[in-house]
């Protein structure tokens, strides 16, 4: 073992609590059991979806939402394709055109570019080395100088770079940009089965991405596509239930736990057909409750003195606000 990884984890185990210890010495023996099971190398959609009502399946579960009703998402979803031209809902020529270079194959990430749809999930874009698909525990990504910055890879694993996509088919309703769409997400899904490589090692970017998905699943709702309620659906279902059971808790809870607590409840809210979206709504707003008190300071501003961080979690507070209010919450 490097001796920086031996000074990591001597400074880690100085800033834990006493009740830390065996939570995390839990972790270790669960990470255990997680290790072998990943051998089998399932899939997020080859994990059963715990419905309310055995009415619902993922197959239609986008044409269940575009009809339902309540819960209200951040937008009205049935106003896009069906507004007139010179409405504020048209399509700017920016969202077109970067919407095209995504389809070209072009993502570009601020000052990171990739190159190819769907990219290499795993691979750094400056160094183009791969992370390993083993199971994420096994994995060091703060040696930078052997692979690359692994933030770089989760970047691109957001997939917030759909956006665009995404709404040039809310608009259009043209279907090129829902079956790209289809394939991009079928993909990830293909090239990271659960708890294999670094895009299962933080939950924090677990949340956001599941948070990326919720939005692709209503902008996307009017598609008429199977497969692609069915992987939405799933990947939205498994990376909540992966967020609940991994919260960034005790000495690790910082705007990663704030992040993860409003996507809980995010999902909570959206998806009452979800058997555990009760449960999840209920641990969100205890975990903000909570965490709001003691990460951000009296002055308003996050306890973590980051500009960064501080805009992090005010944009988690205000999405949870936002769909609060538009729900009567």
């Amino acid at each position: 073992m490097a001796v920086s990884e031996l000074a990591w984890k001597y400074h880690r185990l100085k800033a834990m609590s006493l009740s830390e210890v065996p939570y995390r010495v839990f972790n270790e023996i669960r990470g255990r059991f997680r290790r072998n099971a990943a051998k089998a190398r399932r899939t997020v959609d080859q994990l059963p979806v715990r419905f309310t009502h055995p009415g619902f399946r993922p197959e239609t579960f986008l044409a269940h939402l575009r009809s339902r009703g309540v819960p209200n998402f951040y937008v009205d979803v049935d106003s896009g394709a069906s507004t007139e031209a010179g409405s504020d809902r048209d399509l700017s020529r920016k969202t077109l055109e970067k919407a095209r270079r995504v389809l070209d194959g072009h993502i570009d990430i601020g000052a990171l570019v990739f190159r190819g749809t769907p990219p290499d999930w795993h691979a750094d874009p400056t160094t183009h080395l791969a992370w390993p698909t083993v199971f994420h525990g096994d994995i060091r990504v703060r040696d930078r100088d052997e692979i690359g910055d692994v933030r770089a890879v989760w970047e691109v694993n957001r997939m917030q770079w759909l956006f665009d996509v995404a709404n040039c088919y809310w608009v259009t309703e043209d279907d090129r940009y829902a079956e790209f769409s289809e394939k991009i997400i079928g993909h990830w899904i293909e090239a990271n089965p659960i708890d294999l490589g670094v895009n299962w090692m933080s939950c924090m970017e677990a949340a956001i991405r599941a948070q990326t998905w919720i939005w692709l699943a209503f902008l996307l709702c009017f598609s008429d596509r199977p497969r692609l309620s069915a992987v939405l659906v799933h990947g939205i279902w498994s990376h909540i239930i992966h967020v609940e059971a991994n919260l960034s808790r005790f000495s690790s809870a910082n705007n990663h736990l704030m992040i993860e607590a409003a996507t809980l409840f995010i999902a909570g809210v959206l998806f009452p057909e979800f058997e555990a979206s009760g449960r999840w709504r209920r641990t969100g707003e205890r975990v903000i409750a909570h965490e709001a008190l003691r990460q951000i300071r009296p002055d308003g501003v996050s306890a973590e003195q980051s500009i960064h961080y501080h805009a992090f979690v005010l944009e988690a507070l205000l999405m949870m606000a936002l769909l609060a209010e538009r729900n009567g919450i």
